[in-house]
Order: C-alpha cells, then structure tokens, then sequence
C-alpha cells in the first residue's frame, strides 16, 4: 500500500494505528518521556550555578558523582599499575 504524499508525523500517526495495543501501550510511554525531557530540559535552563542544579536535581548530582567517584578510582589504580610496572621494569 502506497502511502499519499504525507508528512513524517503522518506517517508515525498511521503507524501507531496499525500497532497491536500492547506496542501502542509502549509508544505512549516514548511520549511520555519526551515531557519528562522537556520539563528537565525547561528547568535546567532556569539554573544559573552549579549549586543550584545540584540542589534542583539531587538523583542527577548523586548519579555523577557515582560516575565520577568511580572514574576517579579507576584512573588512581591505573595511574599506580602503571608506576608498580615502570618501578619493576627499572630494577
């Protein structure tokens, strides 16, 4: 079946419409996400110091530090992995 000239949200449209219920169920779920991303995305633009966005979004600040306490950790093991080597390799 050809499709008439249309759009690309025409064409999403149809689509939805021929999903089965549970598929449009997940669909309405991606949208849901999209509000989600678009009020973050409102307020984090409101926020004019670091502080102030750790404040707004305490999960988001305890996530990167998760994030960067690890990295951290990592880059201090390999940092001494790499001296216990070159100290090995001088004797």
């Amino acid at each position: 079946m050809r499709l008439p000239s249309a759009t690309i949200w025409d064409c999403q449209f149809f689509a939805l419409e021929q999903m089965p219920p549970l598929l449009r169920n997940m669909s309405s779920t991606r949208k849901g996400k999209a509000d989600v991303r678009a009020a973050f995305l409102e307020k984090i633009d409101a926020v004019k110091t670091p502080e102030e966005a750790r404040a707004a979004f305490p999960e988001l600040e305890k996530i990167w530090q998760s994030i960067f306490d690890l990295v951290e950790k990592h880059a201090g093991e390999q940092y001494l992995y790499r001296y216990e080597q070159l100290m090995r390799d001088d004797i």
